[in-house]
């Protein structure tokens, strides 16, 4: 292609003899060319056009398309459209405008108008006019942190909104690794190149920049899912937690439901994995949960399971004269002598009382009762309790008050004394009648309450059965400490109507 128009080959010299001459030829030339372009300055369209095609190549004619951005066509091509008829004219694209940009107020970010320096370093410069509330969160974008804000914005003018440079992914895809095309399924937000859907470009309080933790970002889209949870008594644990990504992948997977394992693979790792948390705890199995008539509701033992009077207790073993071989291990509940020759255990707010599962002590059978007699130093705390927030009971004192609860398939039946006890030796008895559908409770022989039970124990609850302290606790709001005081005995019967 020629570089040079036809003035430039006027002024070559063809002959050495005329060496002399090339400083006029030279300064005539750059003349004419200035003269040139003073003319074309304020010359129209077309005159414009001729004057550059006399002095330069590859000028192209009066209405050819062009590589200038701002004429790009954004409608269809010349032709007809699918009706037969002539298509409408093209549109062009107008780009979006920096308004400092467009008000030539070029000093607003550079030293002067006619410096090319900032007039601060990276970001300070923006945020005299965008608020800095941008990058208050805790986790920030890498390009913001360094304040290189042109790494995604054009601070002049682009076609596209925010004066992006380009738009996601691809604007992503500068810094960030793409994701394979191969996957086999892939989010539809990732699909429609929609990063911003789920991460702030900015700066955000989440982890991965998200717009909001955990699951509340996925349930902006997938609404069905807390519905359901909220109509469902079983719900698998990492849903409960709001811990999707723990099964699926918000990206894309070669898996059906973006599962991060293959569904069979995935069952593989999870007993694996459960086999491995039962070792480190030491957790065995009990024989009896194997019992063809497991799921069926157990049977009453009508008969006491568990009764300690400490009378004959050794240091920390605690006997059960029961007969039923329910001991138990006490830790931080020294004995103590109450009256006569009658013992009791002492709890300072941090003691308490284990007893390993066994058959007899499952309460989810048709009626239940458990007895506590004790003096209470503290207005607040947990006499006994058997399984956690889901699934048990829980014998207690609120505000110097007795208080029993039963939770079973999420339900919770509570049933409050009137009277305050703390101070004074008592003997609380609470027990549930599945039969009748009743909870009751009685202080000192006298009856104190009964209400109507709302869902009845039907397994045997995970966590074991302590005195003072427990799981059980979790149930009130807010939790209650453990117990403080003198627990002289503790009774339990599998059964309607306890024995003398």
């Amino acid at each position: 292609m020629r570089t040079a128009g036809r003035f430039m080959r006027l002024t070559q010299s063809h002959n050495s003899s005329a060496s002399a001459s090339r400083p006029l030829a030279f300064r005539c030339g750059l003349f004419g060319l200035l003269a040139g372009l003073f003319v074309l300055a304020g010359c129209s369209g077309p005159a414009k056009q001729k004057w550059l095609a006399f002095f330069f190549d590859g000028v192209p004619v009066s209405g050819a398309a062009t590589n200038n951005a701002q004429a790009r066509l954004v409608a269809n091509s010349q032709g007809t459209n699918a009706s037969g008829q002539p298509a409408a004219p093209p549109r062009l694209l107008k780009p979006y405008i920096h308004p400092p940009y467009a008000k030539r107020q070029c000093a607003d970010c550079h030293q002067s108008k006619s410096s090319q320096r900032m007039a601060g370093k990276g970001a300070t410069v923006c945020f005299n006019c965008h608020k800095d509330t941008l990058i208050a969160g805790k986790v920030k974008h890498q390009p913001v942190e360094n304040g290189e804000c042109v790494s995604c914005h054009n601070p002049h003018q682009a076609f596209n909104t925010n004066l992006l440079s380009q738009l996601p992914p691809a604007l992503c895809g500068k810094c960030h690794d793409p994701f394979p095309k191969t996957a086999k399924s892939r989010h539809q937000p990732v699909e429609n190149g929609e990063c911003v859907s789920c991460h702030n470009p900015h700066s955000s309080d989440n982890k991965k920049l998200l717009v909001k933790p955990g699951a509340k970002l996925c349930y902006e889209c997938h609404e069905e899912i807390p519905q359901q949870l909220a109509k469902a008594k079983v719900k698998h644990q990492p849903v409960e937690n709001g811990e999707c990504v723990a099964c699926h992948n918000p990206h894309q997977s070669d898996n059906k439901k973006l599962l991060v394992t293959a569904a069979a693979k995935l069952r593989v790792e999870l007993e694996a994995e459960y086999e491995r948390q039962k070792q480190a705890a030491g957790y065995v199995w009990p024989a009896y949960a194997d019992d063809p008539e497991k799921y069926l509701p157990a049977r009453p033992l009508n008969a006491w399971v568990l009764d300690y009077d400490f009378g004959t207790d050794t240091g920390d073993h605690v006997v059960d004269a029961s007969g039923k071989g329910n001991h138990g291990s006490a830790k931080s509940a020294p004995l103590v002598e109450i009256s006569g020759s009658k013992k009791a255990r002492r709890f300072d707010g941090h003691g308490q009382i284990s007893i390993q599962k066994s058959p007899s002590l499952n309460p989810g059978v048709r009626a239940w009762n458990v007895e506590v007699t004790f003096h209470a130093d503290a207005p607040d705390g947990v006499l006994l309790a058997h399984g956690g927030e889901s699934n048990g009971y829980c014998l207690a004192l609120k505000a110097g008050k007795p208080i029993f609860a039963i939770v079973a398939d999420r339900e919770s039946t509570r049933l409050a004394a009137q009277g305050k006890v703390t101070g004074a030796w008592t003997t609380v008895r609470a027990g549930y009648d599945s039969e009748a559908c009743t909870a009751s409770l009685f202080i000192n022989g006298q009856p104190a309450g009964t209400v109507p039970l709302k869902a009845a124990l039907h397994r045997e609850p995970h966590d074991v059965l302590r005195i003072g302290t427990g799981l059980g606790g979790q149930l009130f709001n807010p939790p209650l400490p453990p117990f403080t005081g003198r627990i002289a005995s503790v009774r339990i019967f599998s059964g309607k109507e306890p024995a003398p």
